[in-house]
């Protein structure tokens, strides 16, 4: 008897010990908010130059005596330590596994959320901030799961619903359907090109001036008619004639749209198309 229970005490033991070793060695998972505030781990942040890319360098340092794992979740807002700069949000998500004795750096991609403000400088400081709202989060996982992550329309996207950007300014169809569900709004039905604008650290960034307005409608003519065609501005006034006079049958009618617009001021405006003798025949809504 004296046997068994030795044998039975020498088990137990083990299961201990070995329970023991599980749970000292098995890293645990924070998120990466979380772990500051519970000053689980330290962060520095630094600002590589840029906003759109690899952007941002995070360095972890674990305050507690096993190794954790830290996730970066994608959506996660990053906040500039000056407040002219631009608030960045991380792109894709990353896991840190970070040990007791050395830090651990990674580099994130992110974007700007916040256009019109100066582009981060390299080293500058950046903090742990909030979680971007849901409708970013689901735009930044549509974007990394078609990997358009590297895309200049999805930083523009992004502008779309963070800063109220146009949507014909994104260029890219199927990102432009997503981001328009995303808002509630109807695709539409043109697009926007604008001037290249280089980013320089330290300056403003955003999109440069709007060049020419792109795009094809249909519409139906009941009879036969001149049409011509004109550029409203927001209060309905015409600014001037697009195009000479078109003599058209009656039926269903392709047309295109190119519209140079680099002379004109912000804003909303309407291009016409209307019979010499003033009946409307379809507006076509254009912002930019």
């Amino acid at each position: 008897m004296q046997k068994y229970i030795s044998l039975t005490a020498i088990l137990l033991l083990t299961v201990v010990s070995v329970y023991g070793q599980h749970k000292k060695t098995t890293p645990v998972s924070f998120d990466l908010l979380d772990a500051v505030q519970k000053k689980i781990i330290t962060v520095t942040v630094e600002g590589l130059g840029g906003y759109h890319g690899q952007c941002l360098k995070i360095t972890c340092r674990n305050l507690q005596p096993r190794t954790v794992h830290i996730r970066i979740p994608q959506g996660q807002y990053m906040q500039p330590g000056d407040s002219t700069q631009q608030r960045l949000v991380v792109a894709t998500e990353q896991t840190l596994i970070v040990g007791t004795k050395s830090p651990k750096e990674t580099l994130l991609q992110t974007f700007c959320t916040q256009m019109g403000n100066g582009s981060p400088t390299a080293g500058s400081v950046f903090s742990v901030g909030a979680m971007a709202p849901p409708t970013l989060i689901s735009l930044l996982k549509f974007i990394t799961e078609k990997g358009k992550t590297a895309a200049a329309a999805a930083q523009t996207a992004v502008w779309c619903i963070a800063n109220g950007q146009s949507l014909a300014g994104i260029g890219d169809p199927e990102l432009t359907k997503y981001t328009a569900e995303l808002l509630g709004k109807p695709a539409p039905g043109y697009r926007i090109t604008y001037k290249k604008v280089e980013q320089v650290p330290g300056q403003r960034a955003e999109l440069g001036p709007a060049l020419v307005v792109d795009g094809t409608y249909r519409y139906y003519m009941e009879q036969p008619a001149k049409v011509v065609t004109v550029l409203l501005d927001g209060a309905g006034k015409q600014i001037k004639q697009l195009g000479k006079v078109e003599a058209l049958e009656a039926g269903e009618h392709h047309g295109g749209l190119h519209l140079e617009v680099f002379n004109l001021p912000k804003g909303k405006y309407t291009v016409r198309m209307q019979t010499q003798a003033g009946i409307v025949i379809k507006d076509i809504e254009v912002e930019f």
